[in-house]
């Protein structure tokens, strides 16, 4: 699928991104961004993602613990995530939160509306996800991955 960047005049005169031809407002295709470079990099990672075998590679931002290890922020949290392991997602309705089954990742190591205290932000390996269009605030476009594998802990 092609991509096409334009300054939306209609939405606060940010950059749009959607697919060539789709020119619905409503299109869950269509993704804003405040800057020109944020849009053209996100173009740029969906026409041509990092692939390995149908994967992608996208961020997480996860607790860090004082043992060292690694845990979701909010859903699951007892549980801990290994390093170079497929992890299915699964169903954890929690009170407080919208359900979104699957593992919440960004496609840019970037959240402003999450702390960063005590978290890290990971890179993954996803397979089997879907765009989930955020707003800006928080974070613009998430993925929800049915599975993901953790790469490396980031600096």
């Amino acid at each position: 699928m092609r991509w096409e960047i334009f300054l939306d005049g209609s939405y606060y005169d940010m950059w749009a991104v959607r697919p060539i031809g789709d020119a619905d407002f409503n299109s869950k295709h269509l993704h804003h961004f405040k800057n020109k470079e944020d849009a053209e990099n996100f173009k740029e990672s969906v026409e041509n993602p990092f692939e390995l075998n149908d994967n992608i590679i996208a961020y997480k931002l996860v607790r860090k613990m004082k043992d060292g290890s690694l845990a979701p922020l909010f859903i699951n949290k007892k549980f801990r995530l290994p390093f170079n392991e497929w992890l299915t997602a699964e169903s954890h309705p929690t009170k407080g939160f919208a359900y979104r089954k699957g593992w919440h990742c960004t496609l840019q190591p970037y959240a402003p509306h999450l702390s960063k205290k005590s978290r890290v932000w990971i890179l993954v390996s996803i397979k089997d996800f879907e765009y989930y269009q955020r707003p800006e605030s928080q974070g613009g476009t998430w993925v929800l991955a049915q599975k993901m594998k953790v790469l490396q802990e980031l600096t």
